[in-house]
């Protein structure tokens, strides 16, 4: 009985299939092996029917899917997401120059690792966006550029990335719009000294779980009259002098009763056991 000897294949695989299978019946079955993880890769990256996704384009790249929504010149164009679920090989996303104005709280949710690329440059989200999250994103810095032409924003969520320091002017172009803000668990180690310098309306500042040993009075100066609530829980401070404005400011807030802030303990590593007492 002639047995299938591929020089590509080891001997131990010729061995495995010579007891059992005769030579056109082998070769068959080696070619299905061969041919079977291009079947399922092609099934993978398939485009979902166009009329599901018209006016865009899709088409098949060697690792993924690119979809193009670029200039359709359709005012009732909004984000495919149900058409775009299943597609969890897209990688390149293009959305620009639509009139997208909105986007649901789970639209990118089921892309998982695999998009790369998404352009929403030139919609309707500058003139509205009052609400951003960016958190878990591994950052390495605040956006600023891309940042800037949100005049509406209030609420900007930057925790649990990467971002390991400030320049005085990255949050500059926010001025009188931008009341909460969220730099929790980046390992910011200090603040610069204008940092807050031209946030007139911030009211809220989440800076928990940093590298942070000291703050001086200086640099938070410029929003004690309008911070509400401010967390410094979980930072390295040191107790000195130089933070005795923040007892004061949190007692003063205190017999505003505000009671967020009665709940919040911030403990030092050094010097006074407690900067705030409840």
């Amino acid at each position: 009985m002639d047995v299938f000897r591929p020089t590509t294949y080891s001997r131990r695989v010729q061995t495995f299939l010579a007891p059992k299978f005769g030579s056109s019946l082998a070769t068959s079955f080696l070619c299905l092996l061969l041919l079977l993880p291009c079947c399922l890769l092609q099934s993978v990256q398939q485009c979902p029917p166009h009329n599901e996704i018209s006016p865009c384009q899709c088409s098949v790249k060697k690792n993924g899917l690119d979809i193009l929504c670029e200039f359709t010149d359709n005012q009732k164009i909004q984000v495919p997401s149900d058409a775009l679920r299943p597609l969890d090989r897209l990688r390149h996303l293009d959305l620009r120059a639509n009139n997208i104005t909105s986007l649901s709280d789970d639209t990118f949710s089921h892309f998982g690792d695999s998009i790369t690329f998404l352009n929403l440059q030139k919609n309707g989200l500058a003139e509205n966006l009052q609400y951003l999250r960016l958190g878990d994103n591994n950052l390495h810095e605040v956006p600023s550029d891309a940042l800037r032409p949100l005049d509406r924003l209030r609420h900007l969520d930057l925790r649990a990335n990467n971002i390991t320091s400030l320049s005085d002017d990255t949050f500059s172009h926010f001025g009188d719009s931008i009341t909460f803000l969220n730099l929790q668990k980046n390992g910011l180690k200090k603040l610069p000294p204008l940092v807050f310098e031209n946030l007139n309306s911030l009211e809220k500042l989440n800076l928990q779980n940093n590298k942070l040993r000291a703050i001086s009075e200086d640099i938070m100066e410029p929003i004690l009259d309008t911070l509400r609530d401010l967390d410094l829980v979980d930072n390295p401070l040191v107790c000195t002098c130089d933070l005795m404005w923040y007892k004061e400011w949190s007692t003063s807030l205190g017999e505003k009763e505000d009671e967020q802030m009665s709940r919040k303990r911030t403990v030092c590593t050094l010097g006074s056991s407690n900067v705030h007492q409840r």
